[in-house]
């Protein structure tokens, strides 16, 4: 099953999630920093309840191929890593619309 790790900055205060692919736990959505924990918390629920939907992502294309997933107001609640290829890219959106809203919490902090 995909989870949702949730974590603390070793370089600053802020808190982060990313969300690891079943299997081979790739990770397949990152967070911005959130100064509170309850705010990441905040951020997986929101990532959660948009992952689903088509127009919850904005596809980036340039150098590397990218997605941002965003919440109904607009807001990035993650991103996705850089792929070499549009396929790669859109295959771990499939896994992010498909994995993240079930997917677990694990707690690193």
């Amino acid at each position: 099953m995909a989870n949702f790790q949730i974590f603390k900055s070793d370089k600053s205060t802020a808190y982060y999630y990313r969300l690891r692919a079943t299997g081979n736990q790739e990770i397949i959505l990152e967070s911005e920093g959130y100064a509170t924990k309850y705010a990441a918390l905040q951020g997986i629920d929101t990532a959660r309840g948009n992952a689903r939907f088509d127009q919850s992502y904005e596809l980036k294309e340039g150098i590397y191929y990218t997605f941002l997933l965003k919440a109904g107001n607009g807001e990035t609640v993650g991103r996705s890593k850089k792929y070499l290829s549009v396929a790669d890219r859109d295959n771990a959106m499939v896994l992010v619309k498909q994995e993240a809203p079930n997917a677990i919490i694990e707690d690193l902090t």
